[in-house]
Formats: C-alpha cells, structure tokens, sequence
C-alpha cells in the first residue's frame, strides 16, 4: 500500500473536522452545580435551552454508543480549534523557567508538577473547540520568552490526535493527546490519551506524566459544569524522583471541588514537600520537617496534617492563576465568551502573519473566522462543507490505496512502550522560507 502526505490548502481543506464525542458517562438526570461556579458561560448556555434540547434530541439517538461522527452545532464552539487549545493549556510555561533555574532536583520535580496541573485551567471555558482537519498545523511564537516558540499537527483522523511540540532556550515540552469521551444521558465523560514530557535543557532530565479525566455535567438538563478529577504522577526518567499529586473529585455542597493535594518523592519514596491548592486559583508548596514526616499510611494523620500545612509559615504560593476573562467589550462576538488576552493573542490574525503563516494554519479556518465574527449561520455552512470534502478525501484515499503520512510528526513508542508523534523537523525552516520570500528577515 503507499503512502501520501498532503498538505497544500485544498487538500488540507479537504479533511473534515474530527468528532471528538465517543459515548456514555454518568448521570442521565441533572446533578447539582457547585455553588461557586463563577464562569460567565454558564449563564451563556443556560439561555441557550432551545440549543441545548436539541442538541439532547440528536445525542440520545445514540446513547451508549459510539459517537465519534456526530457533527456537535457550531453554536456550542468557541472561534478556537483543538490545536490553539493544546497551546492555551500551556500558558503558565514560566513555572518551566523557574525549574530549569532550579539547583535542587526535587525543587525542579516541583515546578514541573505544579505546570502539569495548572494546564487544567484551560478546561474552565464550556465552549468546545473546533476539531482540527486532518493536516492541519498551528504555530505560535512568543520571542520574549527565552525564544518560546509552539508548533502543532493534526496527525490522525481516526482516532483524532494532534501532536504538538513547544520549547524555548531552557526547555522542551513535547505532547501526544487525543480524547476518548462517554456519553449517558445528562453528562460526558472525557479521558485524555497520550502523555505530556518535559526536558530541562540544562540538567538533561526527562519528565512524564498523563492526564486525568474530565466529567461535563448536566451537559443537556442543569447548569453546566466541569469535573476534572484522577492521579496526575509526574515522574523523573532520569533520576527516579516522582510526584504523586490528587486532582480531588467534586463532592456535595462543592466540596474539594478543584482541589488538588499531592507529595513530592525522593528516589527512595520518601516525601520531600508537599503541594497543594487549587488548579483555578493558587498552588502552594510546604517544606521542611513538617512535610517529611508526613505518614503516608494513616489516612485520619494525612488529613491533620494537610489542615495543619495549609495553616503553616512554611507555606509559599508556587503559582497563582492570573489570566481573567475579558469584559463583552474586548471580545469580537459572544462566541469568545471568557476568552483572555493570551487566548485572543493565540488567534490573532494580522496581515504580517497572512503573508508567512501556511495556508493550512487552525487561524485561516473559515468556520473559525466566521464564528469569530459572531456569524452562525455562514459559521455552520463552513463547517458543513468541511467536513464533506474531508469524507470525500478519505474515500478517495480508500479507493486508491493511500494511506496519510503526517508531514511534520513521527509515529514512534517512548521508553515505555507508549505510542507517541516525535517531531521531525523541517517547519521552521519552512517559515524562515516563508519569511524571505515576504521580505520580513
């Protein structure tokens, strides 16, 4: 069988976007928000209703199975695709320049535990991306930080999975991530696949971890709100050292809602600090004695000691959440609703970028702008003939025996076995082309 690699505009528009739903979840009836759910887009959706029970309508249809083809109404996006987001996640990557400055290894596991768990802020906005076409890249520089530059492909249609690849003087982050998701009724479940790994350039250590599940409840019924909850344990490759952190999952009456508590180990287990706060607000870190001695093995010790912890002059906030919502008069259309100054930099499009940026960048997407703008209905027609001509590719494809080759990213397995895309190189030599040409180098 050969193979083909496609890429130019036509053809990248020819691969549809990706349905990220797959089926089945929790509860079929509305379970109760928490109390101090501060979102602005909650409201949105809720005087959404007619959207909403239609959107019921068609998800019911296939309730318990999989739903990987639905085609979800423009008016539930947010102007953002699925690459974009992967490159929100990692906003706070400053707390990677604090650990590369680090001289104590355990300090530097900490600041790269405490960036694995601030990417769950980007999974407050209710809105959902849209699915990268197939071939589809994104780009985004950021020159004042240390030379951060992030660079992403859409590197498979079924499954949908996008490889995305950032770094800048002190580090490199590298990242595989598709999303599998369950839907039952009233709620979706989404389970991220794919690891995230980071490498400080300076010491060579390697660090990996994997992402916990999300929950969007009374998606249909209610008013929405998301659960982010599981076992984030970032571990060192290179020395042994690990972080063992719990993404707390919501309670009654709010409790432990976004909550987060873990440990950071030595090679030989034994704890050497203590994290914890929330993943929306703060993060703290308690050192010393009090945190050594913490018994792992007695659950009523644990929790004394964590109340005791929060109350301790040992504390130091690690990482605070800084970046807010925009007011309704600094977003271009309802559709960006809590969308913040780095967000509405990650989609800005100015006649500079035009000239260099490749025709398949997630910023040229036509169903993109138009939402962008506030226009549903071209929005949707957009979207609709999208993800036609990309079925039609896909049959072509079929007929002819070819199979797609991602340009950019690699299939390979990692140390452990696990699959991930590896960058090959070649697109910022690309751009330093594009550059030339346009008379901006």
């Amino acid at each position: 069988m050969s193979t083909k690699s496609e890429l130019s505009l036509t053809e990248s528009l020819s691969k549809t976007s990706i349905g990220s739903v797959d089926s089945e979840s929790s509860a079929t009836s509305a379970q109760s928000a928490p109390s101090s759910t501060t979102s602005a887009s909650s409201d949105k959706k809720d005087d959404g209703k007619e959207n909403r029970e239609g959107l019921g309508k068609l998800l019911t249809k296939v309730l318990g199975a999989d739903v990987t083809t639905i085609t979800i109404p423009v008016s539930f996006c947010e102007p953002i695709s699925f690459l974009m987001k992967l490159a929100e996640a990692i906003q706070y990557n400053d707390l990677l320049d604090k650990a590369a400055q680090c001289e104590d290894s355990l300090e530097r596991l900490m600041y790269v535990s405490v960036f694995a768990c601030s990417v769950w802020i980007s999974t407050e906005r209710q809105a959902k991306p849209f699915n990268p076409l197939l071939g589809e890249t994104y780009e985004y520089l950021r020159p004042q930080n240390s030379n951060y530059k992030f660079f992403a492909e859409q590197v498979s249609h079924h499954p949908p999975i996008g490889a995305c690849v950032a770094e800048n003087d002190h580090w490199k982050f590298w990242q595989t991530q598709s999303l599998k998701t369950r839907f039952a009724g009233n709620s979706l479940e989404c389970q991220g696949t794919g690891s995230s790994n980071v490498l400080l350039k300076k010491t060579g250590e390697h660090f990996k971890w994997d992402p916990v599940k999300t929950i969007i409840h009374n998606l249909i019924v209610g008013k929405i709100w998301i659960d982010n909850f599981g076992e984030i344990n970032v571990n060192c490759k290179t020395t042994g050292e690990k972080a063992k952190i719990k993404m707390k999952e919501c309670g009654w009456f709010s409790k432990n809602w976004r909550e987060l508590e873990g440990d950071i180990l030595d090679k030989e287990g034994k704890v050497g600090m203590h994290i914890f706060g929330k993943y929306n607000e703060s993060i703290f870190v308690a050192q010393g004695e009090d945190s050594k001695d913490a018994k792992k093995d007695d659950k009523n010790a644990r929790k004394k000691k964590f109340k005791d912890l929060k109350s301790s002059q040992h504390n130091e906030t690690v990482w605070t959440h800084t970046a807010k919502s925009l007011p309704a008069n600094k977003i271009p259309s309802k559709y960006a609703n809590d969308f913040t100054e780095y967000t509405m930099d990650l989609i800005r499009l100015d006649d500079n970028m035009k000239a260099i940026l490749p025709p398949g960048d997630s910023r040229f997407r036509s169903d993109r702008l138009a939402l962008e703008k506030g226009d549903t209905k071209t929005a949707s027609n957009e979207k609709n003939a999208l993800e036609e001509r990309q079925r039609e590719a896909r049959k072509k494809r079929e007929k002819d025996g070819t199979t797609w080759v991602p340009k950019y990213f690699k299939l390979k397995k990692d140390e452990d076995g696990q699959d991930f895309y590896e960058y090959q190189g070649g697109y910022w030599e690309e751009r330093e082309g594009r550059l030339k040409a346009a008379g901006q180098l």
